[in-house]
């Protein structure tokens, strides 16, 4: 149990810790493939759902240099692209369940959240990706906080590591100590 907690945490703290140490890219402890960051989060609209709170938040994508967030060959227009080059329909970017670090302090502090709604056309939105997620409950109150502030807040996805929506309050306890250590 506990290895598969450090499988998991692994890649969240040597993400963390890149950014933490100042980096905007990855640095070379972190593969470009493992983390994708996002910038601009911003909180459009929360709504009760049959698991607890959705957040509605809108973001601007960065992708990775020289892939424009889809796998090589991938095409980044058509149907589901949007103006940051993504082609969301065809990307493993943000799937449900995607385990996403938000944070407004240069990640000194970090917000626990996974992608609850992933809609392609909501991505696709020329004025702004918008997507759903979902916080542990004992993190809402610090999310709506942060938020409310009108800081900028910054996200980075985990590739690979992805959660069931519904057990966000394990997964908070869970990363938390792993990463902390």
């Amino acid at each position: 149990m506990l290895q598969e907690r450090e499988q998991l945490a692994a890649p969240v703290r040597a993400a963390i810790a890149s950014l933490r140490a100042g980096a905007s890219e990855p640095t070379s402890t972190v593969k470009a493939s493992s983390l994708h960051i996002y910038e601009g989060v911003e909180l459009v609209a929360l709504q009760c759902a049959g698991r607890g709170i959705v957040y509605t938040i809108r973001f601007r994508a960065r992708p990775p240099s020289g892939t424009h967030g889809a796998p090589s060959g991938t095409p980044t227009s058509g149907a589901g692209a949007s103006p940051s080059g993504i082609d969301w329909a065809r990307s493993t970017r943000l799937l449900s369940g995607s385990l996403l670090a938000l944070s407004c302090d240069g990640f000194g502090s970090v917000t626990w959240a996974t992608v609850a709604r992933r809609d392609v056309s909501a991505l696709a939105d020329p004025r702004g990706p918008t997507l759903g997620i979902a916080l542990p409950e004992l993190l809402h109150s610090k999310f709506q906080l942060m938020m409310a502030r009108g800081v900028r807040v910054a996200m980075v996805e985990c590739v690979g590591v992805n959660f069931d929506v519904r057990i966000t309050q394990f997964l908070y306890v869970t990363i938390c100590v792993c990463v902390c250590i």
